[in-house]
């Protein structure tokens, strides 16, 4: 499933930051792809950090992990006790301060059937908050991060909002 899934959050991220369709479209035809496990990739891409990643001309701030994990429970993230989840936001956060340009970490992730969530800094909330009160609270504050379902996420956060954030951050 972790294919599957990075491939549908390639597709969301395609309607949402590079406002096109991705209906109908290969998953290698879409400007946002899963990192490949060999290195033949082409320079019109990123750099390669974290298991999606934008063609260059996106421009896209977030270093994403990905995951669709069964071994996680609402109790641990409510708690900020799951390790498996730490340990890819970690991966995340390590990625998006190695990168030569200034980025921040994103974690996509989904356990079986459940809904999609997404976790961004808290500092980075804090600043697009302001340009998108249709965010609200969210639903988990964890140490440096913050948690929402996907969709609402992707429904109230515009890009340009995070581009006003990420231009003056």
């Amino acid at each position: 499933m972790g294919k599957r899934f990075e491939i549908l959050v390639c597709r969301f991220l395609t309607e949402w930051w590079a406002g096109e369709s991705a209906q109908k479209r290969r998953a290698d035809d879409l400007p946002f792809r899963r990192t490949p496990c060999s290195g033949g990739w082409t320079r019109r891409h990123t750099d390669g950090h974290g298991d999606i990643i934008p063609e260059k001309s996106q421009r896209f701030p977030f270093i994403i992990e990905a995951k669709h994990r069964k071994s996680w429970s609402w109790d641990q993230l409510v708690e900020g006790k799951n390790p498996e989840l730490e340990k890819y936001w970690g991966q995340a956060a390590e990625s998006s301060e190695r990168t030569k340009k200034k980025s921040w970490p994103m974690l996509v992730f989904a356990q079986r059937s459940t809904k999609i969530y997404v976790r961004i800094p808290r500092d980075m909330w804090l600043g697009i908050r302001k340009d998108c009160p249709e965010l609200g609270k969210p639903l988990v504050q964890v140490r440096e991060g913050v948690y929402w379902r996907w969709q609402h996420f992707l429904k109230t956060v515009s890009p340009a909002a995070v581009k006003s954030y990420t231009s003056k951050a």
